[in-house]
């Protein structure tokens, strides 16, 4: 498994919830929520990264190519908001819910570096807006990846030993 940065990760997962939804929703209705952008029409799918990445099992520390420069990997869990707006919206979450265990869908997230971890039911929070309700449905889903950082510790040129006493220094190395 090959380590993912977030803007990979965020790609990856919007190209898997847009599969699942494409015979109900165009692939622009999919969409990262971020405060102060517009609203697509209905009906579209809203992500967001509510969690993460959070850290679970051990990092493993290996030596790059570059002396002193060392990768630091591990498992990441990131928790994505699924909102779906409109009136089929239950229909949609659905879609995406029975999507995430078809053999296609696992191998298509495998070869992105992502598994699908654990899923919340979908809930209805439909609200209403003026004089109708505005159908929605919410539900959170856990994908893991593997993540790196890289860190420049820097390494030792000469080292030495010092006498105390005497004030007399040895070189090593």
């Amino acid at each position: 498994m090959s380590a993912l940065t977030v803007t990979q990760f965020k790609a990856a997962v919007w190209n898997f919830i847009s599969s699942q939804v494409v015979s109900l929703i165009p692939s622009g209705q999919v969409i990262w929520m971020e405060q102060g952008s517009p609203r697509p029409k209905l009906s579209y799918v809203g992500l967001k990264i509510i969690t993460g990445p959070r850290t679970y099992g051990n990092d493993d520390m290996r030596q790059t190519t570059s002396p002193g420069v060392y990768s630091i990997e591990g498992q990441r869990a990131l928790t994505i908001s699924v909102n779906v707006f409109g009136r089929d919206a239950e229909q949609i979450a659905a879609l995406i819910i029975n999507g995430m265990c078809k053999p296609s869908t696992i191998d298509s997230l495998t070869r992105d570096s992502i598994a699908i971890l654990t899923n919340t039911s979908p809930q209805n929070v439909s609200v209403p807006l003026e004089t109708i309700f505005e159908n929605r449905v919410q539900f959170d889903i856990d994908f893991g990846c593997v993540m790196a950082v890289l860190d420049d510790v820097g390494i030792i040129e000469h080292t030495g030993i010092l006498n105390t006493t005497s004030g007399e220094r040895t070189q090593i190395g």
